[in-house]
């Protein structure tokens, strides 16, 4: 159903009714009472208020009631077995993006037995759409940590 169809108009409801729709969602844990949490990142409250004037808490007002509309119309899908995990079915969209790609096999190129105070240039094959992260241990980073490249100043630099 579509947001007009079940009468939900504030942007934030929208977005989350979308990606419910796209994504779903699980319980997780129970409020100890009649109630219901929703998780999300640090600062989403404060700039949901201040860029689109939305307030996320409290029990009344546009979001609330647009939630209640949400929880009214949600159902318990169960159709996840060995072969499909996540569910059956044909996807409506494309899967989520992959935090985590495994590295386990890649080969680090570059001089594996640096001088001090020596600049060394090291990489690891190029995937798109994945930030790398590198972590060094007796040496300085020279260049943005995100790329599958490295420039390392090592030893006493």
């Amino acid at each position: 159903m579509s947001a007009a169809q079940l009468g939900i108009s504030t942007q934030s409801a929208i977005k989350l009714l979308t990606a419910l729709q796209n994504y779903g969602a699980y319980i997780t844990d129970d409020s100890g009472w009649d109630a219901y949490d929703w998780c999300m990142e640090v600062g989403v409250e404060e700039e949901t208020q201040t860029m689109l004037g939305e307030n996320l808490t409290g029990d009344s007002g546009l979001f609330f009631d647009d939630m209640q509309i949400l929880l009214a119309n949600m159902k318990i899908v169960n159709n996840k077995t060995a072969s499909t995990i996540g569910g059956g079915g044909i996807p409506v969209t494309s899967g989520a993006i992959s935090f985590c790609t495994d590295i386990s096999n890649f080969q680090i190129s570059g001089n594996n037995t640096p001088l001090n105070n020596s600049i060394e240039i090291y990489s690891v094959p190029l995937i798109q759409k994945i930030k790398y992260a590198w972590v060094i241990n007796g040496g300085v980073l020279q260049t943005i940590d995100s790329s599958s490249t490295a420039t390392i100043i090592w030893g006493n630099a």
